[in-house]
């Protein structure tokens, strides 16, 4: 079990401790030593120096952390983002257009992780408001999500969607994140 999610499991006080198992699909969740899985979902992300993790009951949880791109991040919002989305960015100023992408990659990395649908799911028909100042969150497609305030630059974002279809009632939580040399 990842440091981060014994942490996690401690400050939470699961009794007994959780196993670590993962679906037919590879997505690990918490299970019971009984083998029945508790209806506790996270999600670890990691970018640079910085991991974090986000944890729920009742529904999926996503969770994506990015360190800003030294370059390249213009190919990849024109190929990924929206076409409403990148007109929005490349419109700003290099490095405010940069923050921007970090900040709608963010998003839609945690908006996939919550779904479960993966990189399908990434390229959506509807242009999300993340590049636009003081975006703090919103629900698309039954999935709701806010950005994070992240130290160093950068971007983080919370996505949460309720299992089977169902509204998932209060919010997941960002246990926390902590600064990891990982060169």
């Amino acid at each position: 079990m990842p440091w981060i999610l014994r942490a996690a499991v401690r400050r939470l006080g699961l009794r007994p401790p959780p196993l670590l198992r993962r679906t037919r699909a590879g997505r690990p969740y918490l299970a019971h030593p009984d083998g029945v899985p508790w209806e506790i979902d996270f999600n670890i992300s990691h970018s640079g120096g910085l991991v974090g993790i986000g944890l729920g009951a009742g529904g999926r949880v996503g969770l994506d952390v990015q360190e800003p791109p030294a370059r390249g991040w213009e190919r990849i919002g024109r190929r990924w983002l929206h076409p409403g989305e990148w007109e929005r960015i490349e419109a700003l100023p290099p490095d405010a257009g940069r923050a921007a992408f970090t900040r709608a990659w963010a998003v839609r990395e945690a908006r996939c992780k919550a779904t479960g649908r993966g990189l399908a799911g990434f390229r959506s028909p509807t242009a999300l408001p993340t590049a636009l100042p003081a975006a703090d969150g919103g629900r698309l497609d039954g999935v709701s999500w806010r950005e994070l305030p992240l130290p160093g630059g950068y971007a983080g974002a919370l996505a949460w969607a309720g299992r089977d279809g169902r509204e998932w009632l209060g919010r997941p939580v960002v246990v926390g994140w902590e600064e990891r040399c990982t060169r």
